[in-house]
């Protein structure tokens, strides 16, 4: 069996471990922290619970691909609902954009609260949906 070694148990080096184990290599994982996640962590104090990281999970098809890649359900070990708003995004100017998860929606928003074409954000995401990793913004 080959060996690989993955530097890093944030999101990113955690994923390339299960890649890697799923595809039957060796997987050795080092990481600095006494804990795994990198930056999606939390606090817990006092029967609160407060994210240290990211709070906002826009791609789970990503998820569901790492679990189906281990040949397990991802039904078995990750739920999650899909909301109508996923959030809003608050800038200095007092202006707000909210991230309706239809994407039409969305697009109007931006559009109306920017310089950006509607058509232009309905495009990039669908290059978002169809890859990813794609970071290209036209």
């Amino acid at each position: 069996m080959s060996k690989v070694s993955v530097i890093g148990g944030g999101i990113g080096g955690l994923a390339v471990a299960i890649r890697m184990a799923a595809r039957g290599y060796s997987v050795t994982l080092f990481e600095a922290n006494e804990y795994l996640g990198g930056k999606m962590g939390q606090i817990q104090e006092q029967g609160f619970r407060f994210d240290t990281g990211p709070s906002l999970f826009t791609q789970p098809q990503l998820i569901e691909e790492l679990i189906s890649l281990c040949k397990k359900a991802p039904e078995n070990y990750f739920s999650y609902r899909k909301l109508e708003e996923s959030c809003r995004y608050f800038f200095e100017d007092q202006s707000v954009i909210i991230g309706h998860a239809n994407q039409e929606q969305f697009a109007e928003e931006v559009a109306n609260k920017t310089t950006v074409k509607p058509e232009s954000i309905k495009k990039h995401l669908e290059r978002m949906l169809a890859d990813p990793r794609s970071k290209e913004f036209v």
